[in-house]
């Protein structure tokens, strides 16, 4: 607690005019600061020894205020402070950790840590606490030398049992936190030879394995997910040393059978490694990661549409476990790719029994995985309208209105006066007003549809859901041929400062942020679109190209699919220039990158190499198909004309090699393009060469 402001003998601190962030004239945001504002605050005499130890460092004193400022505030803010702390603790190591005092300093900013996990209401907060303090631990530990070990030590070893003595959900934050305790072990143990502080951390580390060993034994168990009466297929039990069986809960009651024997208080350097030998809650984490693309693999002889289906169903099992958290957002993307890939791959006859297969998948798991499978729908939508086929459009829409809406479900609000609601309401809302959007003369139907479950069901949208852009995404798509549908939807929907009555200031202070903040993103993406553009072609550069392959080439290897790479070069392009100046060349290569945008799909990628090279990645693209579109891709080469003169001859020479026939890292891959463009061109040019370890699979399939 913050020392008594009126208390004469204590020093403060004054927060600097010049560190107020600045504020926008808002008459609620005013009446707030007068009620929680303050200039000044008495600084608590535990924190003298901070100020003490870095009294001889001015620039380090003035940050060290800011930090003692906050930490004294009547109105604590941990989402500040902890960074600060964080910042100020590990920064400033070697400035406060050689005074005399070093080590009470030390032990001043952990009891802060440990403040902030035991009273921080938020959870977020209290595991970034964690983290943030297993940290300074780590750090601790590698700064420890002979001259400051005896002086450190003993503060660590405290901080030891305490964290030992922790309640059982904070031990879980603990065994869940980022900076792994095995890694602290493993610093520890370098720190000297002596087993000093062994005891009361293998304590510890042993309390964080059981814990996180008791949390999955309460998740399902993975081995369960395809047995007879699960989701799938039986013969994923009894294959050995797979990720499947190595997170089992046999194997876990294994792993807690392990550890029972162990005497975690004798702080013998076996008892460590015999410890450090079992694995971690991220370790756990890192092999449910892996048991998707292990189910994808399938086996011999297995069809792949089997395989595919139970990659899938273990993705959305991941997506409903809280404690896989830290992987969601990837296993998002790896489901829509996933989904994506499937049906790229089938041709647009076949797209429509792919679709109804698709949906059939989300729909079983819908009750379960609402949310993901609503992304789902979302990402499959994008690709189908891109195609532009309405046959497909239409099956695609058909299957969305049978996969069903999500109500509000309004069951009336918690202890916080908070509304609770179905919260999939709004993202089903999004979701269809997304694929709305992106042609509303072809989706009248689903038009319809929302409105008449938005007026059976009604609404459940908050002021903080956002949702103006959306509606404004509507409104500046082609609604023309659907406009009376358009109105009928805005109607069912809140208009929000017409019916609150907050018109005026509010509503004029409102648009202006909004205005402001629109510019900063318009600006940004232009800023963005310019680093990885060229300006001439309107191809991506250089520069973005190895972001690219290295994102495409990581999603290949997990994905298990080809990528094909074609390196194009403009035939006697500097005759070009010779014969009809550097404009005439200039209009050539934009006219070639205009033709090179219409050429590729979504999802693939075009680049200028540089001069008058062009590199295209095709991620998904097999062998035949390969050939096939870079000899379509020379043909139209030949067929271009420019406007400076119908009479310049355009070809190219294309060189193509294939991920992971020709490599898989990047140097590889450009080596054997590079190569294939080379031969291309001392042949004579004007055609395609394919590189020689792709050649042999074409001849192969044939």
């Amino acid at each position: 607690m913050a020392s008594d402001p009126r208390s004469p003998n204590l020093a403060s601190v004054r927060r600097d005019p010049a560190d107020a962030p600045e504020l926008f004239d808002s008459d609620a945001l005013r009446s707030n600061l007068e009620e929680t504002a303050v200039d000044q605050v008495a600084v608590d005499p535990k924190y003298k020894v901070l100020q003490e130890t870095v009294s001889g460092y001015r620039g380090i004193l003035k940050s060290l205020d800011v930090l003692l400022f906050e930490l004294n505030h009547p109105f604590k803010n941990w989402e500040i402070i902890l960074p600060e702390l964080r910042s100020f603790a590990l920064k400033h190591f070697s400035s406060y950790s050689r005074h005399a005092k070093g080590p009470q300093a030390v032990a001043v900013m952990i009891d802060v840590f440990l403040d902030a996990l035991l009273t921080s209401p938020r959870e977020d907060l209290q595991a970034r606490a964690i983290d943030h303090l297993l940290g300074y631990l780590e750090k601790i530990l590698h700064e420890m030398n002979p001259s400051n070990r005896e002086s450190l030590l003993p503060v660590v070893q405290s901080c030891f049992r305490r964290l030992s003595s922790l309640p059982e959900k904070k031990a879980f934050l603990l065994a869940s936190s980022h900076v792994p305790l095995k890694r602290i072990g493993q610093a520890l143990r370098s720190a000297g030879e002596d087993g000093a502080g062994l005891g009361e951390f293998n304590e510890l580390l042993a309390r964080s394995l059981r814990a996180a060993y008791r949390y999955w034994l309460e998740q399902e168990d993975p081995e369960a997910w395809f047995l007879p009466g699960g989701a799938g297929d039986p013969e994923t039990r009894g294959m050995g040393a797979t990720p499947v069986e190595s997170i089992s809960h046999r194997r876990l009651r294994e792993y807690l059978s392990r550890l029972d024997p162990l005497s975690p208080r004798d702080g013998s350097a076996e008892t460590l490694q015999s410890l450090l030998e079992l694995p971690g809650y991220l370790e756990i984490v890192r092999t449910y990661r892996e048991i998707p693309q292990f189910l994808g693999a399938g086996g011999e002889g297995e069809k792949a549409p089997s395989a595919s289906n139970r990659k899938i169903l273990s993705l959305f099992r991941i997506m409903e476990i809280p404690g896989l958290k830290d992987i969601h957002e990837e296993t998002l993307r790896e489901i829509n790719h996933t989904l994506l890939d499937l049906i790229r791959r089938e041709p647009p006859e076949r797209m429509g029994e792919v679709l109804v297969r698709t949906f059939s998948l989300l729909k079983s798991n819908a009750e379960n995985y609402p949310q993901t499978a609503l992304q789902c729908i979302q990402a499959i939508g994008a690709e189908v309208f891109h195609r532009e086929y309405s046959p497909l459009v239409e099956t695609f829409l058909e299957q969305v209105l049978r996969f069903g809406f999500q109500y509000p479900g309004y069951k009336g609000v918690d202890a916080s006066w908070q509304i609770i609601s179905n919260p999939c309401h709004v993202l089903n809302v999004r979701v269809w007003l997304d694929i709305i959007s992106r042609n509303p003369k072809w989706c009248s139907t689903l038009l319809s549809a929302l409105i008449i479950n938005l007026r059976l069901g009604g609404t459940c949208i908050k002021d903080t859901d956002l949702f103006q852009k959306e509606i404004t995404k509507l409104l500046n798509s082609d609604i023309e041929p659907v406009y009376s549908l358009v109105k009928q939807l805005t109607k069912a929907l809140p208009v929000y400062f017409n019916e609150i009555g907050a018109e005026g200031q509010l509503r004029e202070a409102n648009d202006a942020l909004q205005a402001k903040l629109d510019e900063i993103i318009e600006l940004q993406a232009k800023l963005r679109e310019q680093a990885i553009r060229d300006a001439l072609t309107g191809l991506f550069n250089r520069h973005y190209l190895t972001d690219v392959m290295s994102t495409e080439l990581s999603r290949a290897q997990r994905g298990n699919y080809p990528v094909t790479f074609m390196l194009i070069d403009l035939d006697h392009f500097k005759n070009i220039n010779d014969n009809y100046g550097h404009h005439a060349g200039d209009v050539v290569l934009a006219t070639a990158g205009k033709m090179l945008l219409k050429h590729i799909r979504q999802g693939d990628y075009a680049f200028r190499y540089g001069g008058e090279e062009f590199l295209i990645i095709l991620p998904g693209t097999v062998p035949h198909d390969a050939l096939r579109r870079a000899e379509q891709l020379r043909a139209d080469f030949n067929a271009l004309k420019t406007e400076i003169d119908e009479n310049i001859q355009i070809t190219a020479s294309i060189g193509v090699a294939i991920y992971p026939y020709d490599g898989e890292k990047t140097e590889d891959i450009l080596y054997y393009v590079d190569a294939a463009l080379y031969q291309a061109k001392g042949k004579g040019r004007d055609r395609v060469i394919i590189s020689p370890n792709t050649r042999k699979i074409l001849k192969a399939g044939d």
